[in-house]
């Protein structure tokens, strides 16, 4: 078997959906199935070829738009040239899996499959952000792009994307159970949900490292509630004044943060490598999350893995995650009353210790390598074997 894996950011670039497909590719490369991923450079330098890992060769195309270090859209959404490629080397794979539907590489990739008959089969995978408002945006131009998606976009490019693969992968169940409504499609089947995975090697308990902080990580977004999370910190001052936070993360927001640390005890990085991050998972006694969208956030995962409690906004898939009293507590997103108090009753109860071990124990079930490969693999040869009965 051979895939070709199509990213707009390489798996090197730090965000959920490159480090999904980072793990994945790596994976199926020890299942001794060949992966090519093809992605962008996020540069306009030339296109790139090399082998990445086991079984696995990475494929960085040069950007044609949006490829300026100094421009907000630039990660969001680069354009890079997927089209010839396919049409000259599509035939050398089995099946193309193709992540998120807003972006150009799959735009591109959908179009032709849609055009060209007999094509391969393709899978789209859905990373979250299917059900979007536009109060979620941070700014009129935020606002109207939000609009358009919801009322022009996914009503027209998003519905052909949708209706055009031969499957669909979410990692979150509501969202899943959504996109009819979202696309007004009528997909009944080859509709999976396979949530995210991560290393729990990698991401685990490091008793060594004081627990002090109660932490954010994520974009410094508007759609992520970095504003919320801002207005925590306020309000905690009320409560205890020496309670210390971690932020981590860039976005539109980073002054405000910037601003904030100058009145709070907020220990900031703006970047670090994703190698490092256990360490500052480690650091934090309670892991906040207040996003008024999400999928399946990788930082959750990250965070329970680590063995520390979660207090979540009741959006996408966290209801798949967190439990009350069980591994943490959710909240109605804006709710910043309701977040407070349950970091209080986590504190006031000091049961960091089982809530910790729930999570971890959760993450050991449901959300490892070895379990979610296999998942997607049992994908793969269904939907390659549809396609070779029907032709």
């Amino acid at each position: 078997m051979k895939i070709l894996l199509i990213s707009p950011s390489p798996p090197d670039y730090l965000g959920g959906l490159s480090l999904f497909i980072k793990g994945l590719a790596k994976k199926l490369g020890e299942n001794d199935i060949k992966v090519d991923i093809l992605s962008s450079s996020l540069t306009k330098n030339k296109d790139t070829y090399e082998l990445y890992s086991k079984n696995v060769k990475l494929i960085k195309k040069k950007c044609y738009l949006l490829a300026d270090n100094k421009n907000i859209l630039r990660i969001k959404n680069p354009l890079f040239d997927v089209l010839s490629y396919l049409i000259k080397y599509r035939k050398n794979y089995d099946l193309i899996h193709v992540h998120s539907y807003i972006y150009f590489s799959t735009m591109q990739t959908l179009f032709l499959k849609k055009l060209v008959r007999n094509n391969l089969p393709v899978i789209l995978h859905l990373h979250g952000g299917i059900q979007t408002s536009d109060f979620q945006g941070s700014n009129l131009m935020e606002k109207l792009m939000l609009l358009f998606k919801k009322y022009v976009f996914d009503l027209t490019i998003g519905k052909m994307v949708i209706s055009s693969s031969n499957a669909l992968i979410s990692v979150a169940k509501d969202d899943l159970l959504a996109v009819n409504r979202v696309f007004r499609t009528k997909r009944v089947k080859n509709n999976y949900y396979i949530p995210n995975a991560l290393d729990l090697n990698t991401f685990k308990r490091d008793k060594s490292l004081e627990r002090k902080y109660i932490g954010f990580i994520g974009r410094l977004t508007k759609i992520k509630g970095i504003d919320y999370f801002l207005k925590i910190i306020e309000k905690f001052q009320d409560i205890d004044k020496d309670q210390e936070f971690l932020i981590v993360g860039d976005g539109q927001h980073l002054s405000n943060v910037k601003k904030a640390m100058k009145k709070y005890p907020i220990k900031f990085f703006e970047s670090v490598p994703h190698d490092q991050m256990p360490n500052l998972y480690n650091q934090c006694s309670i892991f906040v999350q207040t996003s008024r969208a999400e999928g399946l956030p990788t930082c959750v995962l990250e965070a329970l893995s680590c063995e520390v409690p979660v207090i979540a906004s009741k959006v996408g898939g966290i209801q798949e995650l967190i439990q009350d009293g069980v591994n943490g507590y959710i909240y109605k997103s804006g709710d910043i009353n309701k977040a407070i108090e349950q970091i209080k009753l986590i504190r006031e109860k000091n049961n960091y210790e089982l809530l910790g071990k729930n999570g971890r124990n959760l993450i050991e079930s449901k959300y490892s390598w070895n379990i979610i490969v296999k998942k997607v693999i049992e994908v793969y040869e269904r939907i390659i074997s549809d396609y070779h009965k029907k032709k």
